[in-house]
């Protein structure tokens, strides 16, 4: 990692008191799928920028359209927080599809032993989420390698053989 020493200290115990846990198709911590605008700016300490689906770049609606995953807005965060929540997805108001993930850098040291309950994290390569999954999921590439398990409510990006991004969801179907 290309964090200064002192930040990247800074940042590991400040995130240190109590490790956030993945659960695929519910969410990171306290927020959860099904949570409100007001619940979502309540634990992350700010609504961030908040985009109407017409002004959403198409980088973030891959996710959105390969998991089938209808919204109205996005919440996008591009600032130190204590998650490292890069979008959330809202349709009627109500969380649909949460990004946790490992860019920008200073995300980095927070994703830092974030786990999935069943034990995926950061930086794993696609053996270890295909055994941790335990089969072969769908795929997408294009820019990276994005890999989906749309019963569990979880997909991934991997890039440079590293897991770099985490999306949870509930299907809609």
């Amino acid at each position: 990692m290309k964090l200064q020493p002192l930040f990247a200290f800074c940042l590991l115990a400040i995130s240190s008191f109590a490790q956030p846990v993945i659960e695929p198709g519910k969410g990171i911590s306290d927020l959860k799928i099904g949570s409100s605008p007001d619940e979502v700016i309540w634990t992350l300490g700010f609504k961030g920028i908040k985009l109407t689906k017409e002004g959403v770049p198409e980088v973030l609606n891959i996710q959105a359209k390969m998991l089938a995953i209808d919204y109205d807005y996005v919440f996008n965060y591009q600032n130190i927080m204590a998650l490292p929540i890069s979008t959330v997805y809202f349709k009627d108001n109500k969380v649909v599809m949460i990004v946790v993930s490992s860019y920008p850098e200073y995300n980095e040291v927070l994703c830092l032993g974030i786990n999935t309950r069943e034990g995926l994290a950061f930086w794993d390569d696609e053996q270890a989420l295909k055994k941790v999954y335990g089969k072969k999921p769908e795929t997408y590439t294009r820019d990276f390698d994005f890999y989906y398990y749309l019963e569990l409510g979880i997909s991934v990006s991997i890039e440079d053989k590293e897991i770099r991004t985490m999306t949870i969801f509930k299907s809609q179907s």
